[in-house]
């Protein structure tokens, strides 16, 4: 399977660029891997925290309007959340 890649050059400030020196010393990566493994990850978690957003989202909006207090509302998103957290993780093609 041949892979295609993008070079891209991206300013960072200087306390970054040692914090992945660093690391990718400690990881034993190359700068390029780390970058490359860390952006697909903060991808994939923002991709599935969105889902779970829209779903929870969708969810109360078909629920009945009612008047709640204020930690009713907390516990009512946390639960939609969690709900929406427990199910199947999304498949993102080509990033894992």
């Amino acid at each position: 399977m041949s892979s295609t890649t993008t070079i891209m050059s991206v300013s960072l400030p200087t306390a970054l660029t040692k914090a992945i020196n660093a690391l990718a010393v400690s990881t034993h990566q190359n700068r390029s891997e780390l970058v490359r493994s860390a952006l697909r990850e903060y991808i994939i978690d923002a991709t599935e925290e969105r889902e779970r957003f829209v779903k929870a989202y969708k969810t109360a909006r078909k629920m009945p309007l009612v008047e709640l207090k204020g930690h009713e509302v907390r516990r009512e998103v946390a639960a939609q959340a969690k709900k929406a957290k427990h199910t199947k993780k999304s498949e993102l093609v080509n990033l894992r």
